[in-house]
């Protein structure tokens, strides 16, 4: 049997008691709303730090890499220059 049968939807609904909450459980209900967005706040907060930190420890990579790159440059230099002293007889190593 179909609610149109026995009278309708708006009949049905008519003999639904009202919906009430009690104060307290409007509070509990907006203090929870309060949580979950400070919650979803925070988790925001947390992603943007952790993005923020594999950033810098990316920058730190790269720069680390130029120091290396940078102090293998250095060393050959060095060892070019003793070589050429060494030629000229300025140098012993």
């Amino acid at each position: 049997m179909r609610l149109s049968d026995r009278g309708g939807a708006n009949q049905t609904f008519a003999r639904l008691p009202p919906f009430r909450m009690d104060p307290e459980d409007v509070d509990k209900e907006i203090e929870t709303d309060d949580a979950v967005r400070d919650m979803e706040t925070f988790l925001s907060t947390m992603q943007d730090l952790q993005l923020q930190v594999q950033e810098k420890d990316q920058t730190v990579r790269n720069q680390a890499e130029m120091l290396r790159e940078k102090d293998e440059l250095v060393r050959e230099q060095g060892r070019t220059i003793q070589m050429l002293l060494a030629r000229e007889g300025r140098f012993k190593g």
